[in-house]
């Protein structure tokens, strides 16, 4: 008697989870449609495993700056069933708006042994999410900027988010005579950079002239953007 193979498992469009992070910095997953997000970390996107092998791939349809992009293929993944088994599938932050993407499962039952962990492409059923970014950040000056006689110094700032109200780590940059930076920020005759945590620090020395300050959340990791800079604070003239 002939022994046949299984039939292939019938996939469903895929819910698209999304890993968040709370205030305490406890990971977890949920669902990634119509979601906001408040800082630049990438986005680690993954589905529950419908088979014991299938292929997924994560594509960015639209995202605020930069060109769509396709992701890494469709990635064979394996696992227990109802489980997420792969988070490798990571979008990156590319300024603040909204991101769509198009996530897709495919059959992979006859490509396990030699086949390649990742294929240019494939078909299947396929979901369509969309979530937002906001980054920006309110500095406001707590007291006036002063003359320091040593590095580092701390400064009269204090910044928050503008979505929620809640205290930020940032990049700061202050400014002697400043006027407006092309793609966002200040520049002028003299740059003092900083940072904000548990209190405000500049590197450098602030000296007597025409100040403002501005201020965005950091990158990621190294080669990553950055977020927005703030609104610059109100000019301050140091003696």
């Amino acid at each position: 008697m002939a022994i046949t193979a299984p039939p292939p498992p019938v996939l469903s469009p895929p819910e698209v989870l999304v890993q968040v992070t709370s205030p305490g910095g406890a990971a977890s997953l949920a669902p990634a449609d119509g979601r906001r997000f408040l800082d630049t970390n990438p986005r680690l996107v993954g589905v529950l495993q419908q088979a014991p092998y299938h292929r997924l791939r994560v594509r960015v349809v639209a995202a605020p700056e930069g060109a769509p992009g396709g992701g890494a293929g469709c990635r064979l993944v394996s696992g227990e069933l109802g489980q997420v088994n792969d988070l490798t599938s990571s979008v990156p932050y590319a300024g603040d708006g909204t991101y769509r993407l198009a996530v897709t499962v495919a059959d992979a039952a006859n490509d396990r042994g030699a086949a390649p962990e990742v294929v240019p492409d494939c078909e299947g059923p396929t979901t369509e999410v969309s979530y937002r970014v906001d980054t920006r950040l309110r500095l406001r000056t707590t007291g006036r900027l002063r003359q320091n006689p040593e590095k580092p110094a701390l400064v009269p700032l204090r910044v928050t988010r503008i979505a929620d109200g809640s205290r930020v780590q940032a990049e700061l940059r202050c400014v002697r005579d400043p006027r407006p930076a092309r793609g966002g920020g200040l520049t002028g005759s003299r740059v003092v950079l900083g940072y904000l945590g548990t209190r405000a620090e500049v590197n450098g020395f602030i000296t007597a002239g025409r100040w403002a300050c501005v201020a965005r959340q950091p990158a990621f990791r190294p080669g990553l953007r950055p977020g927005e800079w703030s609104a610059p604070t109100p000019v301050q003239v140091v003696r």
